[in-house]
C-alpha cells in the first residue's frame, strides 16, 4: 500500500481501510512503511477506522501490526467494533426466520453447498457465544481453527452477522447469479474470492 499525501491537500477528516490486500500484505503483516503511514495519521489527530469483512475476532492480529487499536467496521458493515476496549458496539444480524429461509433457499439453488454463520457477542472473543458455526457438509475454504461443527438446524437457530455458503468447486460469481434473483432484497450477497464461497448478511 502507498501512502502517498501532497502538502497542499487539507488535512483529512478522517481515514477508513480495508485490512486484506490493503492495510496487510499476503503474509497477514503491517510493512513498517504502513505502520509509521498510520502512526503519522494518529499523532495528527486524524480518526483512524478499519472497515473490513473481518469478524471482530480476526482483528487482533492487525491490531498488533499497527500498534494501535482502531474503531472497526467488521462483517461487511454488520458490526461496529472498538478493539480498544474490546467491546461489541453495535450489530446488525439476520433473525432466526431470515436464516432459516435463506438455508431452504440456498440448498435447493446450489445441491451439496454447506452452510455455516458468524455470530458476535459481547467482545471479539465471547466465549459464551460460538462466533462460528458450521454444519458438517461445510467444507471450509481456508484454515478457521475458531470453527464449531454443530448440525445444520443449530447454524440457523441464533441470529448471526453473516451466513456462509460453500459449495467447493463452484465460482463464488456463479452461486451470487443463482441465489440473487431468489433472495432479492432479504439480504445482501458477498464474496471476495472465486472459491466457491459466498457471505450473506442483513441488507
Amino acid at each position: 500500500m502507498e501512502w502517498v499525501t501532497p502538502l497542499h491537500l487539507p488535512k483529512p477528516k478522517m481515514v477508513a481501510t480495508d485490512v486484506d490486500g490493503t492495510l496487510i500484505d499476503h503474509d497477514e503483516r503491517v510493512t513498517a512503511r504502513t505502520k509509521a503511514a498510520v502512526g503519522a495519521l494518529i499523532a495528527d489527530g486524524v480518526p483512524f477506522v478499519l472497515a473490513t469483512g473481518r469478524p471482530p475476532r480476526w482483528i487482533d492480529p492487525v491490531v498488533q501490526g499497527l500498534g494501535y487499536a482502531p474503531l472497526c467496521v467488521c462483517g461487511n458493515g454488520a458490526v461496529i467494533y472498538d478493539s480498544a476496549a474490546d467491546r461489541v458496539l453495535a450489530s446488525m444480524t439476520l433473525d432466526v426466520p431470515t436464516l432459516s429461509w435463506l438455508a431452504d433457499v440456498a440448498e435447493r439453488a446450489l445441491p451439496g453447498c454447506g452452510l455455516a454463520a458468524e455470530r458476535v457477542g459481547e467482545s471479539a472473543h465471547d466465549a459464551v457465544t460460538p462466533q462460528f458455526v458450521s454444519s458438517p457438509q461445510y467444507e471450509h475454504a481456508w484454515l478457521n481453527p475458531d470453527d464449531t461443527s454443530v448440525a445444520r438446524e443449530e447454524v440457523i437457530d441464533a441470529p448471526a452477522i453473516k451466513m456462509l455458503i460453500r459449495l467447493p468447486g463452484a465460482r463464488s460469481s456463479d452461486m451470487r447469479t443463482v441465489l440473487a434473483p431468489l433472495i432479492g432484497e432479504r439480504a445482501d450477497i458477498t464474496y471476495s474470492t472465486e472459491h466457491g464461497l459466498i457471505e450473506l448478511s442483513a441488507p
